[in-house]
């Protein structure tokens, strides 16, 4: 009901465009926002007193009720906001000031404002501290720039009330700090210090004053005027009975009276001592508001005295200035004097520099001929000089010819001499260029000397390397490569007569050059290797062989060796794995003895027949290699299997590894063999016997390995404890044992790959 009662009555005021109109239009909207918020907020009283734990009562528990809470309370403040600056905007238009009654008038609401501000603005920063630990930054934009607007338009209403008179009498204006806190750091709600605002107390009426006195006055104090006409009046008779009772009436009335009267006095000195707490309470508040503004003044004294400080020394500076500036106006009269004496002067150069433009030109025409002299000579001189490089080439490279053949005679003709002239040539061809742009002429006569005695010695080792090539095609391209050499040389000194340098062509053809002769050297050294790589098949066979017979003999000693130290299990199981060893290692021998006769029927060891299939003899070499290297890896694996050291898988690896071997071995015997040879079929059957002995090591190494845990895995005797532990232990090896796996297996692998590319 009332709610609409204030709509209507600002609705009617809003009609008047001038005067208090607008004025209660405002200050109705403000008092039903007020219902409203408290409306919705009920548990929050009209004053908006409330403790923090009641603050946060309010949002029962909900981030999304806090946040439409920090809503209402902006657009609570929005309105307190409006309705003061609408109240200063009047009283600038008016004409009118605090002290006079239509400036008080209008600023009367305005306490109201200021007290309801202060909390709601308490209330806004600690709410927006709360949504912040809450909420995201981005989310609570929009809060923090209402926040801003609405701390600077409060700071300015709080600024204009503190200046004036009339509110300094009624209420002690807060003070906001000078910046606003900062939403983003939660450590600022610590400093926060809430804005109080202090009423003085109100003086007691008078009327108050007089119902509070105890009236001492009684008819029986009374006495009527007959009895004070006369002192010498005789005394009244003796009072009845009814007198009595009257009097003991009035005597009773009177005691109740003062009762009444003490329960009066009792009550309003507990009235007095409730209104001293509350003073007191907002004595401490004000002494909290008075030391956050003697903190605040103490800063402003700080920043004064930094300003008396700046201004002290902008005095200097202009007293510095005032000295500079009389030193510059003395420099202006002397410079004006100055300016006396230079004009009599000008007059004087403008004269001379008239007669000295006449000087000049008759300077440039004198100037202009002697140019013309000096072309005509420039022109002429490039010829003299020519005609005398000429000459000192001339001189130079017959010089270096002879020094060139008689250097020669001693020096044998070699590929490696070959290269080292023409990198040499190639660097003196580089530092001709760079001698011409230098045009320092005993620079270039040395270039050129070097030149021609390095070509010289270039094409004479050229032509010993073509006399001395076992291919007479080769021998015919160098000769071919070497006279291109030789005629770019030969345009190269004749371009230098005239004076040009293009030492292109020249570089090419000697890199041609180069290239042909060490392309021949690559051939004679592959011719090399072949030769000797008969003579290398025979000593890898011949290592093959003996290691084969040193890892059949440690077989038998590990064997040996075993049978005197193991007993029971062990023993039976490093038996049976040697044993298969043994069987192996005299189907590898039987192997190789074949392999061997095999050789004998295809080449016989020839040298002749190994030089021209070099490329199949290395393929042989390898895979005599890799036999050997795999009876020795087979017989360590067995040794460390026996001893403990190792695990069985290895041995399993390791006879895998010399069926491989065994198998390129036969791979690489079989190429050049006769497919009716009697010695290939003896060869296959060996291979054959090596793969089953092979598969015998692996199944067993696995019967022994499923002999040994089944001999360590009996658990009909173990307690519930030792089982569980006993699961346990075989699960970490399970893992450790999946885990070393996949790591072999990458290290396989990469191996495989390297021997590949080996």
């Amino acid at each position: 009901m009332y709610m609409n009662k204030f709509a209507d009555l600002g609705r009617l005021w809003g009609l008047l465009n001038e005067g208090y109109g607008r004025l209660i239009e405002l200050y109705c909207a403000l008092i039903l926002q007020k219902l409203k918020f408290h409306a919705r907020y009920q548990g929050i009283p009209g004053t908006l007193v409330l403790a923090d734990e009641q603050l946060l009562a309010v949002s029962e528990g909900d981030v999304n009720v806090f946040f439409q809470f920090a809503c209402d309370i902006f657009d609570y403040m929005e309105k307190v906001l409006s309705l003061q600056a609408a109240v200063f905007g009047s009283l600038d238009m008016a004409r009118a000031n605090s002290m006079t009654n239509s400036g008080q008038c209008r600023l009367a609401p305005l306490i109201c404002c200021i007290q309801d501000s202060s909390q709601l603005y308490d209330f806004a920063v600690k709410v927006l501290f709360h949504l912040h630990a809450r909420l995201p930054a981005d989310t609570l934009q929009g809060h923090r720039d209402r926040f801003m607007a609405q701390f600077r338009q409060l700071r300015g209403f709080y600024a204009n009330c503190a200046n004036l008179q009339y509110f300094k009498t009624l209420v002690q204006v807060p003070s906001l700090p000078p910046s606003p806190p900062n939403l983003l750091k939660a450590s600022e709600l610590n400093s926060h210090v809430r804005p109080v605002v202090v009423l003085p107390p109100q003086p007691v009426e008078a009327a108050e004053v007089a119902e509070d006195l105890i009236d001492t006055s009684s008819p029986v104090n009374q006495m009527p005027d007959s009895s004070m006409a006369g002192a010498g009046s005789p005394p009244p008779p003796p009072r009845n009975s009814s007198v009595d009772h009257e009097l003991g009436q009035r005597k009773d009335a009177i005691i109740e009276q003062l009762l009444k009267e003490l329960e009066v006095a009792r009550m309003e000195a507990q009235r007095v001592r409730l209104e001293d707490d509350t003073v007191a309470m907002e004595l401490r508040l004000q002494q909290a508001t008075l030391e956050g503004q003697l903190r605040a003044e103490q800063n402003n004294v700080r920043q004064l005295q930094g300003q008396l400080a700046a201004r002290l020394e902008s005095h200097q500076v202009s007293a510095v200035m005032q000295d500079q500036l009389e030193q510059l106006e003395k420099k202006c009269k002397s410079s004006d004097d100055k300016f006396l004496k230079m004009k009599g002067i000008y007059t004087k150069l403008r004269e001379e520099h008239i007669r000295l433009l006449r000087a000049k030109a008759e300077l440039e025409k004198k100037l202009q001929q002697e140019h013309k002299k000096a072309e005509e000579e420039k022109l002429t001189e490039p010829e003299s000089i020519l005609s005398s490089r000429s000459g000192l080439l001339l001189a130079g490279i017959m010089e270096a010819v002879v020094d060139g053949a008689v250097s020669e005679l001693d020096i044998p003709p070699s590929q490696d001499r070959f290269l080292q002239n023409a990198e040499m040539a190639e660097t003196t061809l580089k530092s001709l260029r760079r001698a011409e742009g230098t045009e320092e002429e005993a620079q270039l006569q040395a270039t050129c000397f070097a030149l021609v005695h390095q070509i010289f010695q270039l094409l004479q080792s050229a032509k010993a390397n073509a006399h001395h090539c076992p291919s007479v095609e080769a021998g015919h391209e160098i000769i071919t490569r070497a006279r291109t050499v030789g005629l770019n040389s030969i345009e190269l000194f004749k371009r230098l007569r005239i004076g040009e340098v293009d030492t292109s062509a020249c570089l090419a053809s000697l890199r041609e050059l180069v290239t042909c002769i060490e392309s021949q050297r690559l051939k004679d050294e592959q011719k090399n290797q072949a030769e000797d790589i008969g003579h290398l098949l025979s000593e890898e066979l011949a290592q093959m062989d003996q290691a084969i017979a040193d890892a059949t003999k440690r077989i038998s000693e590990i064997f040996a060796k075993s049978r005197g130290s193991d007993e029971g299990v062990k023993l039976e199981v490093n038996s049976r794995i040697l044993g298969a060893c043994q069987l192996l290692m005299g189907a590898v021998t039987t192997l190789v003895k074949a392999a061997r006769h095999l050789q004998e029927e295809i080449g016989g060891f020839s040298k002749e027949f190994y030089t021209k299939n070099h490329r199949w003899t290395e393929g042989l070499i390898s895979a005599a290699k890799v036999v050997g290297i795999a009876a020795n890896l087979l017989v360590d694996a067995a040794d460390r299997c026996v001893s403990g050291d190792a695990k069985m898988e290895e041995l399993i690896v390791a006879s895998q590894e010399i069926s491989a071997a065994t198998a390129q071995l036969l791979v690489a015997s079989k190429v050049k063999a006769d497919r009716q040879s009697t010695r290939l079929a003896a060869l296959g059957a060996a291979s054959k016997a090596v793969m089953e002995n092979t598969a015998n090591v692996v199944a067993t190494v696995k019967s022994c390995r499923q002999q040994v845990d089944e001999s360590q895995d009996k658990i009909e005797g173990l307690s519930l404890h030792q089982a569980k532990r006993r699961e346990m232990e075989l699960q970490l090896h399970v893992l450790e044992l999946e885990t070393e796996l996949e790591k072999e297996r990458l290290r396989l692998g990469a191996l495989r790959r390297r021997n590949y590319h080996e």
